[in-house]
């Protein structure tokens, strides 16, 4: 109408005068039959890595794009729609959320501006013998375009988002990165995902991972490592900062392109949506030296953080000082977790770690001026690097791979926390707190059963899509490396951690319970055991007191403790706090007895 037709691309590109013109209503079918366009191509890693585009074209979707042009020239916004067809007989998507990425073809394999090839640089380089094809990553990275960096490596897209029951839950037009260090000469490259006012709107709608939050910057991550993302899952109520996930299936331009994890990505938002802190009062350090939030120049705020903690911290003064400067279960949990999951390519003060703080101090919990850790990149878990008959029996307290100098106890600033007996008790209870919870073998075996249920067949498919490199692993093996690794963990790391925090008592089980587990909660040290379903129980060393709070539910209150085969050390069993010591050959038990309030019953009068 009014003089303007309608232009239309079906690859992802974005629509001009020269493309299809629409004159009458589109009939569309399944382009699946129809040969690959993108994944094809064989530019998108280095020949060491032996790809190979898939044999069979892989499975698609129809991507429209479509603007109105003037006679001028002059043009609409462009309209993207992502069409199905004939999914519901193909396999690998079944109660699987699904992405679709629109992205100008030269935009991502273009050979000047593509950032997802190696491109013209490094053709021309090969031509010119000034570097050749059998070369590393790492002396190539100069010559490539996936390993461009910045906003100048950002190009437009438009993103859909199905939800596992594939309907439409919301779309965007934003930018996109290629990301990571390695991974950026992967076949199956990951990215990021960028909303901003300039393309239409400055965050994600807040339909994700069930946070009600919005996203100014979500990460796409290939799917490779299960263990990448799953602690996550775990340890969501610890004192660290995670990054939630939803396993989803991508198409690029409407070809299939394997199986991602959709991921949070930390930022000022993140921090502010999470833990109420302000946004523009946020100092958020990446790998002990980029400065993501705040002013490049207050990295000086963490080297004096690290100046501080080269003093001997078994100086009451120090370490009370340093409590004011620190969260220190915050650090506690985020040692505790990686050492646990034998997290190699990580250190409180290295690579691999988020940090951050409130630059002013206001009253509230997360803007005291403390630091705080967030768990980041776990992909070198599971004694990556080290060798070892078992994963599960490594010593990773103070075992690393031959690139690492040291183990964590070992490194900054561990050898003077250590000395300081305060940190050690808060330390050891930590870790056995997260040892009976949060990595219980039989809950975490529990949620692999899960994943494995509703993903192989998603991730089978993502697998044969991309099965080329050697150091690729099923998911079902994944799976059960996983499950292998928790199951023999418990015994091997608990006598690791008795040796090195030269513990001499015995580890008792402790059984706590709640006479009406409906009545209140009951938190045992750091945690929230779910009693719902009756008792609880761990084991504890007997070399520190435990400490135990009761908290009565609306309708009931506390009425006291029942303790039994333990010293009791508080002077009330009525009061909601407790702390016990355990004892050696001993079935200590603990009870919180919690009482119905019975409304009391008004006269006839209602006095």
């Amino acid at each position: 109408a009014g003089g303007l037709s309608i232009y239309y691309t079906l690859d992802g590109s974005e629509p001009q005068m020269d493309d299809l013109l629409y004159t009458e209503p589109l009939s569309l079918s399944d382009p699946s039959c129809l040969p690959d366009q993108y994944a094809c191509r064989e530019d998108i890693t280095s020949g060491l890595n032996g790809y190979l585009p898939p044999e069979a074209p892989v499975d698609k979707a129809l991507v429209v794009r479509a603007a109105a042009y003037d006679a001028d020239g002059n043009h609409s916004g462009i309209a993207t729609a992502s069409y199905f067809l004939n999914f519901e007989e193909k396999a690998g998507y079944e109660n699987t959320a699904v992405i679709s990425l629109a992205v100008d073809p030269a935009d991502l394999f273009g050979g000047e501006n593509g950032i997802y090839v190696q491109g013209s640089t490094y053709e021309q380089a090969l031509e010119r013998l000034e570097i050749s094809d059998d070369l590393s990553w790492s002396q190539l990275m100069d010559y490539l375009n996936y390993y461009e960096r910045g906003r100048s490596s950002e190009r437009p897209m438009h993103v859909s988002f199905f939800d596992s029951t594939h309907r439409l839950s919301t779309q965007l037009n934003g930018g996109i990165r290629i990301r990571g260090n390695e991974s950026r000469n992967f076949p199956q490259k990951s990215f990021t995902l960028f909303s901003r006012k300039c393309y239409e709107a400055e965050a994600f709608d807040p339909v994700l991972f069930d946070t009600g939050f919005s996203y100014p910057k979500l990460i796409l991550n290939n799917s490779r490592q299960l263990k990448k993302v799953f602690f996550f899952s775990l340890v969501e109520d610890r004192n660290t900062a995670v990054q939630r996930y939803m396993p989803c299936q991508l198409f690029l331009n409407g070809e299939y392109w394997g199986m991602y994890y959709l991921m949070e990505k930390y930022s000022g938002s993140y921090l502010e949506q999470y833990y109420g802190a302000e946004a523009d009062n946020i100092l958020l350090i990446k790998a002990s030296r980029e400065v993501e939030e705040g002013e490049p120049e207050d990295i000086s705020r963490l080297q004096e953080l690290q100046e501080f903690l080269s003093q001997d911290m078994s100086d009451p003064g120090l370490y009370e000082e340093l409590l004011t400067r620190i969260d220190m279960q915050s650090f506690i949990d985020w040692m505790c977790i990686n050492i646990y999951i034998g997290n190699t390519d990580s250190k409180p003060f290295g690579g691999n770690v988020y940090i951050w703080q409130a630059l002013t101090p206001a009253d509230s919990e997360y803007q005291d001026g403390r630091w705080r850790w967030m768990l980041y990149d776990l992909d070198d878990s599971l004694g990556a690097g080290i060798e070892a008959e078992q994963p599960y029996a490594i010593d990773s307290f103070t075992d690393h791979p031959g690139y690492s100098p040291c183990g964590f106890l070992d490194d900054d600033p561990m050898p003077s926390l250590m000395g300081n007996a305060d940190f050690r008790r808060q330390f050891v209870i930590t870790f056995m707190d997260l040892a009976n919870e949060n990595f219980d073998s039989d809950r975490i075996s529990a949620q692999l059963d899960e994943l494995e249920a509703r993903y192989s067949a998603p991730a089978y498919q993502s697998y044969l899509r991309w099965n080329t490199l050697s150091a690729d692993v099923p998911f079902e093996q994944q799976i059960e490396e996983l499950r292998s690794f928790f199951a023999g963990r418990y015994d091997a790391i608990v006598s690791y951690l008795a040796q090195h925090f030269s513990l001499t008592g015995d580890l008792v089980p402790l059984t706590i319970s709640a006479d009406v587990p409906e009545g209140g909660t009951i938190e045992l040290n750091t945690l929230s055991p779910d009693l719902t379903a009756g008792a609880w129980t761990g084991s504890y060393f007997t070399d520190y007191p435990l400490s135990l709070t009761a908290t009565p539910n609306e309708g009931y209150a506390f009425a006291g403790w029942e303790a039994e085969g333990c010293q009791v050390l508080s002077d009330s069993l009525t009061d909601t706090s407790l702390r016990i010591q355990l004892e050696t050959s001993a079935s200590p038990s603990v009870k919180a007895v919690f009482t119905p309030i019975v409304p009391q019953r008004q006269t006839e009068n209602g006095e």
